[in-house]
């Protein structure tokens, strides 16, 4: 008796002892967490299950950092084994819905996200994830209504007026759209991709001073931003101010100076400013990056054939076709 007695009492203490290690994991490994060490916020995940299989707040954490990390595969898994344990998490169902989106599973992603708002409607992240997928599914109007929802529970979402207005783009609404990316950029004012987007949006209404003045911020948070350089050149060249507009295409050049787009689109500048010579240099330089850039190829044809150089030019043309 004595002896079961002891081993009885040996087993709870072991017992009792791993709880502690448990909790002392789970404090660990949420701390890592929120600090971003997600690897380590896994590794420490990991031993909580080899002790507990089940441990949901161990499974959670791993989940969510795999899901960070962009680990689909893994996260979706993950997620499988939470929802097998607990069907009815919104939140899970929801990061359930946005890796299936990530997947391209839409149907499937639809009918998680719908479980998820069936039990928390007022998860404005859900509405967005929602939208998401019609989005994808190219149906605009249905993924603004989806958008609307979910700015009507937070309306200080960057993330979603930047969403909104990428799709009043698509679809045309020029001032619309501006009014959304200005609204992103506001709640996000250190993000150089926000600007640079307005200014697009000024440059497609020719609103180019306006647009400059947005490249100009965006330029001022992040100076080597080339798709802001070349916004900028873009806006100076409709404003037929070309020496401008060089001088961001060199500025973009010397940032990337393998891309076959800005060799031609500093040609072209060169062309109407009837820089021939140098024109036809910058196309061969596109064309020696991309021996089939139809852009390169067929400015390359127009500027030999004005030049009277036959042969040449019908070479660049079958070349174009």
């Amino acid at each position: 008796m004595k002896s079961t007695f002891k081993a009885g009492l040996k087993h709870e203490k072991l017992m009792e002892q791993e709880t502690r290690n448990i909790d002392v994991l789970i404090e660990k490994a949420k701390e890592l967490y929120s600090q971003k060490q997600y690897d380590q916020a896994i590794q420490c995940a990991d031993e909580i299950l080899k002790i507990e299989a089940d441990n949901l707040v161990a499974l959670k954490i791993k989940g969510k950092s795999l899901l960070l990390m962009d680990k689909l595969e893994q996260a979706n898994s993950c997620y499988d084994s939470i929802l097998a344990r607990t069907p009815c998490d919104p939140k899970i169902l929801k990061d359930k819905a946005f890796i299936l989106l990530r997947n391209g599973r839409l149907d499937e992603a639809n009918t998680f996200i719908h479980r998820s708002l069936d039990l928390d409607p007022k998860n404005y992240q859900s509405w967005f994830y929602q939208a998401m997928i019609f989005f994808e599914k190219k149906d605009f109007p249905e993924a603004l209504e989806f958008l609307d929802r979910s700015l009507e529970l937070n309306n200080e979402q960057s993330q979603v007026w930047e969403k909104k207005a990428d799709i009043l783009y698509e679809m045309g609404k020029y001032e619309e759209s501006l009014k959304c990316f200005d609204k992103a950029a506001a709640l996000s004012i250190d993000d150089p991709y926000l600007w640079k987007c307005s200014g697009n949006v000024c440059n497609q209404m020719d609103n180019y001073e306006k647009a400059i003045e947005y490249f100009q911020h965006s330029l001022e948070i992040k100076s080597d931003y080339v798709d802001a350089l070349i916004g900028m050149a873009i806006a100076y060249t409709q404003q037929e101010k070309f020496d401008e507009a060089l001088s961001y295409y060199d500025r973009a050049l010397s940032h990337k100076p393998d891309n076959p787009d800005l060799w031609c689109r500093k040609g072209t500048i060169l062309g109407i400013m009837g820089e021939k010579d140098e024109a036809l240099s910058c196309y061969d330089r596109a064309l020696g990056l991309d021996s089939s850039f139809r852009e390169a190829l067929l400015r390359k044809y127009f500027t030999l054939f004005h030049r009277e150089k036959l042969f040449e030019a019908m070479q660049c043309f079958d070349q174009g076709l």
